[in-house]
């Protein structure tokens, strides 16, 4: 079989390097599809605010039916053209007598596609995916910008098929706190939500109701520094300290402008420090803790500073 596959080498050998021109655009998209949807918000959020690779990868997700529907078409494309060139290369080397041959290569060509062209680049994307995301920002915006003029076709026939086989589907009602703890407590007799996540349920809802003092490390349980925080600073960090709280520059008052997550610093250096470290927001003691987290997403923050009635500093 080898000698005879060397002999037919013109039939199938510029097909093959067509198959693994189309595998490698199959990856491109799928990869790009997962990459770009498999970020988070706030990854988003910084990206509005980055390079220009990363806003255009913003940009993109900002519009995510415009997105979907162009690689969605890309990838249709490439597979319809990938299974025809590979049923051509297959049917050329039966009619030379090959089958055996033919058979092996259209299996072969079927699980290259599957493994290389989808499941390989979506799993690398799911790990890699903010670099993936903007290594393949302009090539995708270029794409998805080719099809702008049918894009808007594609969406139209999208929506009636969907009237069409979906015709009754209505938008929820919106659903309260008070009513989604009643059906966590309603389904307490099913097998459906075991305790333990039931808990984790309830105490999810009951964040409405804890204050941010009853749940905040008070003042005196954390060291504070005043800004830029200086290498020699950090003689006083103990291996309990999880956080370095910077105070406002040339100040002797406890009001906190930054803190610096240790978990996050690989090596220690004034640069790095400082680049590190975050800006908090300024909450009421009598805040509640669903508040904060809202501010939280919506600020893009996620440390807190809490202040009495005085305006003074009383935890974090």
């Amino acid at each position: 079989m080898m000698i005879a596959l060397i002999d037919t080498v013109a039939i199938w050998f510029p097909g093959s390097l067509a198959l693994l021109a189309l595998i490698f655009a199959s990856g491109f998209f799928s990869g790009s599809e997962t990459a770009i949807f498999y970020l988070s918000r706030s990854e988003l959020r910084k990206f509005s605010k980055g390079k220009p690779s990363e806003q255009v990868v913003a940009a993109l997700a900002a519009d995510a039916d415009r997105l979907l529907t162009a690689v969605l078409f890309w990838n249709l494309l490439i597979n319809l053209s990938y299974f025809a060139v590979a049923g051509v290369i297959a049917r050329r080397l039966a009619d030379q007598g090959m089958t055996a041959a033919a058979g092996v290569f259209t299996v072969g060509s079927l699980l290259a596609i599957i493994l290389f062209g989808e499941v390989l680049p979506k799993s690398l994307s799911i790990v890699f995916r903010k670099k993936i995301a903007i290594l393949v920002s302009w090539p995708l915006a270029v794409s998805v910008r080719l099809l702008d003029p049918v894009i808007p076709l594609l969406q139209q026939i999208s929506r009636l098929m969907r009237r069409t086989f979906w015709p009754h589907i209505q938008k929820e009602s919106y659903l309260h706190s008070e009513d989604l703890e009643r059906a966590v407590d309603a389904s307490g007799s099913s097998e459906e939500v075991i305790r333990h996540e039931r808990q984790i349920l309830h105490n999810i809802l009951d964040l409405s109701e804890i204050l941010v003092e009853e749940a905040m490390r008070p003042r005196g349980t954390y060291l504070t520094f005043n800004m830029p925080v200086q290498l020699e600073d950090l003689t006083r960090i103990t291996p309990e300290t999880d956080y370095i709280i910077l105070r406002k520059r040339d100040t002797e008052t406890d009001e906190i402008e930054r803190i610096i997550s240790l978990t996050e610093l690989s090596s220690f250096s004034e640069k790095m420090l400082n680049q590190k470290s975050k800006r908090v927001i300024h909450v009421p003691w009598c805040a509640n803790l669903s508040d904060v987290y809202s501010r939280f997403q919506a600020e893009e923050c996620h440390f807190a500073s809490v202040v009495d009635e005085y305006g003074e500093t009383i935890g974090i």
